[in-house]
């Protein structure tokens, strides 16, 4: 063989040898381009789920201090219920913030309307304020029980 042939050979070996390594590495990137797809999928379902848990997690919180005002003002501890009003409507207000526009959203604006006369009325000592408390412990489990985030406020 002459040189000509061998350098053409080598040279045929190593264009070759360039061509199946271009291949190799674009296949194994492809594969790696759909398995992260998938895994920004399942992320993304994991996010909503933790937004979704979350989001209970504040209902159930605002459920426990209903529960706890109540419980306060049946006991006649009405600085303590106060204390635990103002945490209960502040909670309140900033969940209602958190989903403008929703059934929820109203529901609680109709128990932050009760914040003043609420908080008078414990000021004061007021025995009578267990009625309007023991609604407001009853609507707040009914408008927070089978709650679910609003998709406008998963997408945040």
């Amino acid at each position: 063989m002459s040189r000509t042939s061998v350098f053409l050979l080598v040279l045929l070996v190593l264009v070759i040898g360039l061509v199946a390594g271009v291949f190799s590495l674009y296949t194994k990137n492809s594969s790696l381009e759909t398995e992260l797809d998938r895994i920004n999928e399942r992320l993304e379902e994991t996010e909503q789920q933790l937004r979704e848990a979350r989001f209970q997690v504040r209902l159930g919180e605002l459920r426990d201090l209903s529960a706890r005002l109540y419980w306060q003002v049946n006991r006649n501890n009405f600085d303590t219920a106060g204390e635990i009003s103002t945490r209960y409507f502040d909670a309140l207000r900033r969940l209602s913030d958190s989903v403008p526009g929703s059934e929820l959203a109203s529901s609680l604006e109709e128990l932050l309307a009760r914040r003043d006369e609420v908080t008078a009325r414990l000021a004061r000592a007021d025995s009578g304020v267990g009625s309007m408390i023991e609604q407001i412990f009853v609507q707040t489990h009914n408008a927070t029980a089978e709650a679910q985030l609003p998709a406008e406020a998963a997408e945040r």
